[in-house]
């Protein structure tokens, strides 16, 4: 089947799960195994164009998501918030009112972090691929670094923006991860909040309620090197998915050394040297599957 048509059918089952998802616990955990059911999909998708067997994967996977949420709630959402939550890429049920307008400073820097994630794109791409040796992967990867984190900015910064003009202001979605003074400030308060607030509710809060929080924060790297194995299996197969979830496995090794040196007491700018050396240097897994999906000489 061909992605578009199969990413159709996949918003259908979605909204049917998130239709059905209210009310007594039956009805719940029945839209969930719908929502479960979209995973199996994009594996259907022909050709195997890679971004676009990513893209329904990741449809797939805010499917579940967004139907444990639902499974979870016994609030008795209305069915067109419920539609919303299931098709949103952050929580609704988080969203504030606001005067409606444009930010500007906001909307100037989007503009900035495109511009920025553009030049990235280029250099790990289309520059690094004029390379060889170690002057191609240096390219390739410090590009895709760019690349990677200046997208997901412009990304988490223009999406308030459509909302902000409805009067509408999503929870936090992206926080500066690059100020981070330690591996656990970064993914725990700083990237991605969107995921990191899902993991946290999911994977670590019912753990650290029985005094398991280390258990917690190893049950949420797991989840998120799953889902991320996921996206990319789908994509580009075993090979490329064991690499990115090998990205989110070694986090917890970085974690243990980290409280080991006592990282937070470091001076500011030794610990952001700490943080961003690590991540640097644990990047390759996490740039290297992400760029093959949009690089067409691999």
């Amino acid at each position: 089947m061909h992605p578009l048509v199969l990413g159709g059918v996949e918003c259908g089952v979605a909204a049917v799960a998130a239709l059905i998802a209210a009310g007594p616990r039956w009805r719940r955990w029945l839209g969930l195994v719908l929502g479960c059911a979209c995973v199996a999909l994009p594996f259907l998708a022909r050709p195997r164009a890679p971004l676009l067997c990513f893209v329904i994967a990741l449809v797939a996977v805010v499917a579940v998501m967004r139907s444990i949420d639902l499974a979870r709630d016994d609030s008795r959402l209305p069915w067109p918030r419920r539609l919303w939550l299931m098709f949103a890429v952050f929580d609704v049920r988080r969203v504030e009112r606001r005067p409606p307008g444009l930010d500007l400073a906001a909307l100037a820097a989007v503009a900035l972090a495109t511009a920025i994630a553009a030049g990235g794109f280029a250099l790990g791409v289309h520059v690094a691929n004029q390379q060889v040796g170690a002057a191609h992967w240096a390219l390739r990867w410090g590009g895709g670094v760019v690349f990677a984190v200046a997208a997901f900015e412009a990304g988490t910064r223009a999406l308030p923006l459509g909302y902000g003009l409805l009067g509408l202001r999503p929870p936090p979605l992206h926080d500066a991860p690059y100020l981070s003074r330690s591996m656990s400030e970064f993914w725990g308060v700083r990237w991605n909040k969107v995921v990191g607030s899902w993991l946290r509710a999911n994977c670590f809060a019912p753990l650290a309620r029985r005094r398991r929080a280390t258990l917690g924060v190893i049950a949420s790297f797991a989840a998120s090197a799953l889902l991320h194995w996921y996206l990319v299996v789908v994509a580009l197969g075993l090979k490329w998915s064991l690499v990115m979830a090998a990205f989110f496995l070694v986090q917890l090794l970085f974690l243990a050394a980290e409280r080991l040196l006592a990282v937070r007491r470091w001076p500011t700018a030794a610990a952001r040297t700490w943080t961003l050396g690590i991540m640097l240097a644990a990047s390759p897994l996490f740039i290297e599957p992400m760029i093959r999906l949009v690089d067409p000489l691999v």
